[in-house]
């Protein structure tokens, strides 16, 4: 039997994270709805 192992992991920006962002000197004043936008993810084959 043939088997392909595949992980994937999806990475969101969480509140705490935002928090964090718009306090860095300079950052721009994003939303957090704006900031849920920039989802990733992330395949890993093995």
């Amino acid at each position: 039997m043939f088997e392909v192992d595949r992980s994937i992991v999806v990475v969101r920006p969480t509140l705490a994270f935002h928090d964090w962002y718009i306090s860095l000197p300079d950052s721009p004043k994003e939303t957090f709805a704006g900031l849920r936008e920039y989802t990733h993810s992330y395949m890993y084959w093995y």
